[in-house]
């Protein structure tokens, strides 16, 4: 296949768990025309096993294998210099999509020059598979950019680019080895369209790993980043001494002050009953030094009480309500 015209990325790394479901929804996709480029960043279970025997099988597959663990943002950005299609699409090895969201994005791209990247609404599920909830993007329709300023809405799997777009803006950046997504996305913000599709066409796993307390803290502090970065571009002011303390100093002290780990610890709770692990959610909140247990704290021990179905829904009221506020 010498010129697809789709080119999707997956970064994977110890995924065997999954990573057959995740395969079996891309190969299935209605849109035919892509290569999938995939990198095996170091696995040390039967993850490449498993890509071998698919590949064989499919010729669109192209396995690159990393001699050493780099992380997710440098394999996508090793994986995205090979890329031949007209656009890019993500997907991480944890999830699945509809049968038709490749060719949806694609025809929602084509007739829309302006757009530079496309996500769509998603479901999530916990690691069996079964539902957790949707999240509705058609809430932000009038004000995508806005609510882009405060927070990452998108599931980072579930987008869509134009690869000149990609490329044109730097495509993702080394120095965010964490909301990679989140920083490119307010990069492209800046001079293309964002927009989605209402439908969810996507499925987000929440699993143990993908919402441990380390994880969750490091996501949140170069999230805020990316924030800053944006803000000072918006002024007309240079973002590069904030990718330079990032270089040369990685995390600041901050990300681990005794006021930003309990803000973490909330927010890890938050991922644990979302996945419905009220125990563990307890557990960690009982954690924070009582000096510190705030209105929100106490919420959100009240809540691991709550039914799970009951749960879902004020989360989704809450996700709904944000949009308007």
């Amino acid at each position: 296949m010498s010129h697809p015209e789709l080119s999707v990325l997956l970064s994977v790394y110890n995924s065997s768990k999954h990573l057959t479901q995740c395969l079996d929804s891309i190969l299935d996709q209605t849109f035919r025309d892509f290569e999938l480029l995939v990198t095996d960043d170091a696995s040390t279970d039967d993850t490449l096993p498993i890509l071998e025997a698919y590949a064989q099988k499919d010729p669109r597959i192209r396995i690159t294998r990393n001699p050493t663990n780099t992380g997710l943002t440098a394999s996508l950005i090793s994986a995205s210099r090979s890329a031949k299609g007209a656009f890019l699409a993500r997907h991480d090895a944890d999830d699945c999509s509809e049968p038709d969201r490749f060719l949806r994005q694609i025809e929602f791209l084509k007739a829309a020059p302006a757009i530079g990247v496309l996500g769509c609404s998603y479901h999530l599920i916990n690691e069996n598979g079964e539902p957790l909830g949707t999240r509705q993007l058609k809430y932000f329709r009038h004000n995508i950019r806005n609510v882009l300023k405060k927070r990452n809405v998108f599931a980072h799997g579930s987008l869509m680019l134009r690869t000149d777009a990609y490329r044109q803006t730097g495509g993702y950046r080394p120095e965010f080895t964490f909301a990679q997504d989140y920083d490119l996305l307010l990069r492209l913000s800046t001079t293309w369209q964002i927009d989605f599709l209402d439908e969810p066409l996507y499925h987000l796993r929440l699993s143990k790993n993908s919402i441990s307390a380390s994880k969750t803290a490091l996501q949140d502090y170069y999230a805020q980043l990316a924030r800053k970065c944006h803000h000072r571009r918006r002024t007309h002011a240079d973002d590069a001494p904030i990718l330079l303390g990032l270089k040369t100093q990685g995390p600041q002290s901050d990300l681990f002050s005794p006021r930003s780990s309990e803000r973490h610890l909330l927010n890890h709770a938050v991922h644990l009953t979302q996945l419905g692990r009220m125990s563990e959610a307890r557990d960690v909140l009982r954690s924070v030094q009582t000096t510190n247990r705030t209105f929100r704290w106490t919420l959100l021990l009240i809540s691991t009480f709550l039914p799970c179905r009951l749960l879902g829904t004020l989360y989704a009221l809450k996700w709904r309500m944000e949009t308007v506020l």
